[in-house]
């Protein structure tokens, strides 16, 4: 509880940021291990971005972690950006052949030694406080296994476009959320922690990897796994920036459109794969819990919203009533309910008399 001791969890109002800073630093003892908490970067062929990310945890204000950066391309050109920065804290760890990124994800969980571990995705940043303000509740509230926070969204460049970005879900999103409330609130969306804004308990996944059924979704079936024995905080201050640019992984399997700052599920293959991952937990964990049934009805419901604005936006503009019913029953086949949901009336109603018919009816419900 180190950290606790020596720091203060608030500041006084009237403090600057940058006189925040100062006094935590400050406060912070000597200490010899380098290792408090280990910084897992999977990297693959991205130098230029790579860097700034390297950069960003060498500025935090706070020096004991240590970097391990898990080159998935055996690089030479990654490895002499490695090498290049003289201090005892940053590691290159190459693999010898590629095994993917939920490969080098799982790997990134287990890399290190430190007794917390944060997974830093080689095109995000962290901000200088980062670390030290996660660090803190951590040391704070022994029940709560990850620490996130809000962060930015920046473009390809890293300029800012979207500040303090949430995922919670909620407009004041609870500071302590125990691990039920957490999976519960799961179930009515998406993924609700950005994994570069994560710092968690190196014991929360000591056995937990990235399946690959879980596809672009597995982040969430991991924040899922933790949820089962631990609690969660969330910090309402940015501390990390998600990159969002066209050679993102993200991007690449069409996952997000960023809309005013808002993250939303674009395709219906992604719709699939989130609420695949959700059944597979609630198959593997649910026999312990007593409402498992109403938790598979949250994912299915969710599903069933996601899915039915996808068809909508993807048809509707067409004003042709085939297209539309070839795209519910696409939809369908991820989700039956729609076959009776009296969405697809109406989605089919709005197909002939315009978009505006289904916009009205979902503003009223």
């Amino acid at each position: 509880m180190w950290l606790v001791r020596n720091l203060a969890f608030r500041q006084a109002p009237e403090e600057t940021g940058r006189t925040k800073v100062k006094r935590r630093v400050s406060r912070l003892p000597e200490r010899n291990s380098l290792s408090l908490v280990t910084v897992a970067i999977p990297t693959y062929k991205r130098d230029e971005y790579l860097k700034e990310a390297l950069e960003s945890v060498l500025a935090q204000t706070i020096s004991e972690f240590e970097i391990v950066v898990s080159d998935n391309a055996n690089s030479p050109e990654t490895r002499e950006l490695v090498h290049s920065y003289d201090d005892p804290r940053v590691s290159y760890a190459p693999l010898l052949e590629n095994i993917g990124l939920h490969g080098n994800l799982t790997r990134c969980l287990h890399l290190g030694s430190g007794r917390y571990l944060t997974v830093l995705l080689d095109d995000d940043t962290m901000h200088p406080a980062n670390l030290e303000m996660k660090l803190i509740t951590l040391e704070r509230y022994p029940n709560v296994g990850v620490v996130h926070s809000a962060f930015d969204y920046s473009d390809a460049g890293g300029k800012i476009v979207s500040a303090k970005v949430s995922w919670m879900g909620t407009p004041t999103p609870a500071a302590l959320e125990s691990g039920r409330d957490f999976i519960e609130r799961s179930m009515t969306g998406g993924t609700r922690v950005c994994v570069s804004s994560a710092v968690v308990r190196r014991a929360a996944v000591a056995h937990l990897c990235h399946d690959p059924r879980d596809g672009s979704a597995s982040d969430l079936a991991v924040w899922l796994r933790i949820a089962t024995r631990w609690d969660y905080a969330f910090l309402g201050e940015s501390l990390t920036t998600f990159r969002v640019h066209a050679d993102s992984a993200s991007q690449a399997l069409g996952v997000y459109d960023v809309d005013g700052g808002e993250m939303s599920m674009s395709t219906l293959a992604l719709v699939e794969t989130i609420r695949g991952a959700k059944m597979r937990f609630l198959d593997e964990y649910g026999t312990s819990m007593r409402d498992r049934a109403e938790l598979r009805r949250r994912a299915r419901d969710s599903a069933r919203t996601q899915l039915k604005k996808i068809v909508a936006a993807e048809t509707l503009g067409e004003r042709k009533p085939w297209l539309t019913a070839h795209g519910l029953y696409r939809a369908a086949r991820i989700e039956p309910s729609l076959w009776w949901s009296p969405w697809s009336a109406i989605l089919l109603a709005s197909s002939v008399w315009g978009k505006e018919l289904f916009d009205v009816i979902e503003a009223r419900r």
